[in-house]
């Protein structure tokens, strides 16, 4: 008990270290990061040490608390310098108002940290499954002072493998002095609490954000326990079918045990009937389907669970950039305030790569999204080409991939992937780029996920969403045209449209580009006599700018014809093309592929609309705001604002929850097109790791 009490106030002593950073870089969140410190802090910390034992320091003890209080005074000095004491003040009066918040989140904190060593005490043997594995990484780290650590079985190589969260274990473990068989079971319930706290972190910003009052911070309070509930305790629905439905043969075969509930079923629903080329056939691959709650009841110290907290992280960091508020500094490079907010978003988004590599593209591809949505909300200046923020986007996007790399470059250097190395027809082994790739991946050519297995993973979201989307569609279904326009500035002599011819020129441009790759394809295949692959590769690269080309066409057709405004002509449209959708998954054995586009193109068309109408908003308010009080001016100004109709505006937190629900749908339906060829050659460990990527 003494070991875990130790534990606890390490965690405790390394966030409140990281309160100075954490209230500077997310001063845009309406707690300031004060529910970020712990984990934020633990990753510096982490990653400064590896930093320099990878140069040659020792891994010690020593090493670790120095290098832990002189980073973060040197910090927290520099912070307050550059403040001229102004932040000491503002974190202290800040704190003073919300002692009840710093309460509750260490309540949060503290009972789920407790909550799973309890439950950890009555099983505490390291065995079953990944533990032995997990064991001996971290063991290998928290003997030995060496870096690279050294492989436990392979003598003389280093790990191959991503290994962060088992040196931040080890960290930890020589930083107190503990055995590593006692760390080995804290460890998976302080990233227990830290995904608890920073949960409910998330959903509290996102809802205190909405409005300033006492009714909202108690709903805030509220909803962020929820988050805590869904996240971390709620398993799926499979255990509610067990009820009504079971199957005999878990319990037959032992898996379940004596008892009449299985445990381990929730985490094996789907199973693919698809071919296999050694015997000839088709055989039933199962897939796994973890959700957190499994995760830590197995007491799984996997990189996937391992890496919750900062997964997490990433997405309070979106929010952040996602609120950031127009005229200010944080994204600009050119400013210490941009380096400030870029370089801790890099350290987050990097060392996702490190803790598991699974997680890096999903993450960066969140903050790149809320960082262009941002953008797109903010009012265009009539004299600022449309081209210069997208160039501006896309270099700090491109800076963010390259420093996240780069500050991780060690373990880069060293590390070696196992996906990649498959075998592929000769056919296609000397093509360049499609030969690499088809290492990498390969295409789902069988039944896919049924539409129960979906529900049974997922369904325990799908009313709130389908709810929050049908509230956020309801005006455009009313009135579909009437919330399209935007306001014009006769003033300024031009009119301001969400879409224009431009779009038609490049939708025609892919559109026609993808049929010409699907055309030669079929030509090649028949008259060249192609691979068959190959053509498939082809055809499938096709897919994309067909698709893009033809929604530019229909976007830059719905601003040609919007004069004829007929409503039914519209919906009716629009309801025969989701039938249509959802008829022709059923026919081709994909049974998620209209519920899925239907849901994603909603979500993708109201994150399209809604950020580029909070910026005409945002336009006609700095209009009326700047109009100096002359008579004239005046009666311009009401002219140009009373045609403005559209509903109470939709928040930066409604906006960045319909993008959480956006990027969960791209990703399953990536799922059910693409695998990646790891060992195992099936959808077995991408269905792991991405549908425990759609959870959060």
């Amino acid at each position: 008990m003494l070991e875990a009490i130790l534990w606890l106030f390490l965690i405790e002593v390394i966030g409140l270290g990281a309160v100075p950073l954490c209230f500077s870089v997310f001063r845009f969140l309406p707690e300031r990061g004060l529910t970020l410190a712990k984990p934020l802090g633990l990753l510096l910390t982490a990653w400064a040490v590896w930093l320099l034992s990878m140069l040659g320091l020792p891994f010690s003890s020593t090493v670790c608390w120095v290098v832990f209080a002189g980073l973060f005074a040197a910090l927290s000095g520099w912070l307050l310098w550059r403040r001229r004491a102004e932040l000491g003040s503002e974190i202290v009066g800040f704190v003073a108002r919300h002692v009840w918040l710093i309460v509750v989140s260490e309540i949060v904190f503290i009972a789920a940290y407790f909550y799973l060593v309890n439950v950890r005490s009555f099983t505490p043997e390291i065995r079953d499954q990944e533990k032995f594995g997990d064991f001996a990484l971290m063991h290998s780290m928290a003997v030995f002072d060496k870096m690279p650590p050294a492989d436990p079985w392979l003598s003389g190589y280093p790990i191959n493998y991503y290994y962060f969260s088992h040196f931040m274990m080890a960290m930890l473990t020589k930083m107190i002095g503990i055995d590593p068989a006692i760390s080995f079971n804290l460890a998976v319930p302080l990233v227990f609490g830290l995904t608890a706290l920073v949960s409910f972190g998330i959903v509290y910003n996102l809802v205190a954000a909405t409005r300033k009052s006492n009714r909202t911070v108690g709903l805030a309070l509220v909803f962020g326990l929820l988050a805590v509930a869904l996240i971390c305790f709620m398993g799926n629905l499979d255990t509610v079918r067990q009820i009504f439905f079971p199957r005999p043969e878990f319990y037959e075969t032992g898996i379940g045990g004596n008892f009449a509930f299985s445990w381990w079923t929730p985490s094996r629903v789907i199973y693919d009937y698809m071919p296999d080329v050694q015997i000839g056939g088709f055989r039933w691959a199962e897939t796994i389907n973890e959700f957190p709650m499994f995760s830590f009841l197995l007491a799984d110290m996997h990189p996937h669970v391992m890496t919750l907290p900062t997964a997490l992280l990433s997405v309070a960091m979106a929010l952040n950039i996602f609120r950031v508020p127009a005229g200010s500094d944080a994204l600009n490079l050119r400013r210490v305030d941009g380096w400030l907010l870029f370089l801790p978003t890099a350290l987050i988004v990097g060392g996702l790569y490190f803790l598991n590599t699974w997680d890096y593209p999903t993450y960066l591809l969140l903050i790149v999204g809320a960082f262009f949505l941002r953008q797109r909300g903010l009012p265009r200046l009539p004299q600022i080409n449309w081209w210069r923020p997208l160039l501006y986007g896309l270099g700090w996007s491109g800076a963010l991939v390259a420093f996240s790399l780069a500050l991780y470059l060690p373990f880069h250097l060293n590390f070696v992937s196992l996906i990649g190395d498959n075998a592929v027809p000769a056919s296609l082994a000397n093509v360049p780029v499609l030969g690499s790739l088809g290492r990498i991946i390969s295409f789902v050519a069988w039944d896919r996920t049924p539409l129960l297995g979906y529900l049974l993973v997922f369904g325990l979201f799908v009313l709130p969403l389908l709810t929050f989307l049908f509230i956020k569609l309801w005006p455009y279904l009313t009135n579909p045209y009437g919330y399209l326009d935007e306001p014009s500035n006769e003033n300024e002599g031009e009119s301001v449209t969400p879409c224009g011819p431009i779009f038609g020129n490049w939708g025609y441009g892919l559109a026609g580009a993808g049929l010409a790759l699907l055309l030669l394809s079929e030509l090649g295949f028949f008259l060249l006599k192609l691979d068959a692959v190959l053509t498939v590769m082809l055809g499938l690269i096709s897919i994309p700018p067909v698709t893009i080309g033809l929604a530019l066409l229909a976007v830059d057709g719905l601003a040609r014809y919007r004069a004829e405004r007929s409503r039914p002509k519209l919906l009716g449209a629009t309801g025969a093309l989701a039938l249509l959708m959802i008829a022709g998954g059923w026919y081709l054995h994909f049974e998620m592929y209209g519920p899925l586009l239907i849901v994603g193109v909603g979500f993708g068309l109201l994150l399209w609309f809604e950020t580029k109408r909070s910026a005409v908003t945002r336009r006609v308010e700095s209009i009326e705001e700047t109009t100096e009080i002359t008579p004239d001016l005046e009666t311009s100004a009401a002219n140009e604002t009373s045609t403005v109709e559209f509903p109470a505006s939709v928040g930066p937190s409604d906006r960045f929850a319909m993008l959480l629900a956006f990027l969960p749908v791209v990703i399953t339906f990536g799922t059910e097109l693409i695998l990646v060829r790891d060992i195992y050659n099936s959808r077995f460990n991408t269905l792991f790791k991405f549908y425990y990527q759609a959870w959060l």
